[in-house]
């Protein structure tokens, strides 16, 4: 009897060491990209006190489990109302700039996209021809009017010096722990 309480206290303590060595690894990753995208960013003297952070889930870039998953809503809820709204429109634009328009779509408000994008062809249709392929994001402003957040997102295209930089103010509506709807600006 005394055999099997060890035998399960070892196999409780491997899970342990596993599931320790999973975060760390994960937010090692988190501080690599973290680090890397603020030593390539590039301030202007006007925007070099502002809050610049530019989020991306970079946990379920790494890997896509329920361990995962909970860690990276965990993080959410642990960061202030700025920072969760950043890093709401940074994994919006990110799925827009990955081709995954059908997450973005059903991303948006009920009633924005039922006014403005009837179908996911017509979102895709737009979100091309006027957001940037590959957005360098400069939050601006944050004000919030319960139950939304409005941010204004100063928006350039790192790949292409020709897009003119593109403000877009973001609505964000939080619905619990990195659950999110989004509505913006149309032109």
């Amino acid at each position: 009897m005394a055999k099997v309480k060890t035998e399960k206290n070892d196999k409780d303590s491997i899970k342990n060491i596993v599931f320790s060595i999973v975060i760390l690894v994960l937010i090692g990753l988190n501080l690599i990209v973290f680090i890397n995208h603020n030593s390539e960013k590039k301030y202007s003297d006007a925007n070099a006190t502002n809050n610049e952070f530019n989020p991306k889930n970079i946990v379920r870039e790494v890997a896509n489990d329920n361990i995962v998953e909970q860690s990276m809503k965990n993080n959410i809820g642990e960061q202030g109302e700025r920072n969760r709204c950043q890093t709401y429109i940074g994994e919006f634009l990110t799925w827009i700039e990955k081709g995954d328009y059908n997450k973005a779509y059903y991303t948006l408000n009920s009633e924005f996209r039922a006014n403005y994008f009837p179908s996911v062809e017509e979102f895709k249709t737009y979100v091309e021809a006027h957001f940037p392929k590959n957005s360098v994001l400069t939050y601006e402003d944050i004000n919030r009017q319960a139950p939304y957040y409005v941010v204004t997102v100063k928006m350039d295209d790192d790949n292409n010096s020709s897009f003119a930089t593109l403000t877009e103010r973001f609505v964000v509506r939080e619905n619990g722990n990195n659950e999110f709807e989004i509505s913006f600006q149309v032109q």
